[in-house]
């Protein structure tokens, strides 16, 4: 899977699924994956699933897609969904690659990029529209 210019996902992945909007920066993605994660693209977090601003600032800066951006300018809630997908996905974030929130289990390796705070605010509007 190419996916980012700053080597991540890794190489020697199998079975990728990706979700994905063409409106914004957002992706869920998982792949079997049993081996370490790149230490010069991957920075593991202090507390798991609790990135810090400085975390943050410091793993978007890297990545070209979110270099431009402040932290808080970069939303933390998940919009896409997928029966593969944990729900408490981004909770279990142990690693920061780029713009990438990841985790592995069981074999697997799960990564959420969210995206900005104004997209996100702007599909939760649109979904909490009824239906008719």
């Amino acid at each position: 899977m190419a996916c980012c210019p700053i080597g991540f996902p890794p190489p020697g992945g199998t079975d990728v699924q990706l979700v994905q909007r063409n409106t914004g920066a957002e992706r869920i993605f998982t792949m079997k994956y049993d081996g370490k994660l790149d230490s010069g693209q991957c920075t593991a977090l202090k507390t798991a699933g609790d990135p810090t601003a400085a975390e943050l600032a410091k793993a978007y800066a890297s990545d070209p897609r979110t270099k431009n951006f402040e932290p808080d300018e970069i939303s933390e809630t998940r919009t896409l969904d997928a029966d593969w997908w944990p729900a408490d996905g981004q909770d279990k974030t142990t690693d920061l690659c780029g713009r990438f929130w990841v985790h592995q289990a069981d074999g697997a390796l799960y990564a959420f990029a969210p995206d900005t705070v104004s997209n996100v605010h702007a599909i939760e509007k649109e979904q909490a529209k009824p239906n008719g």
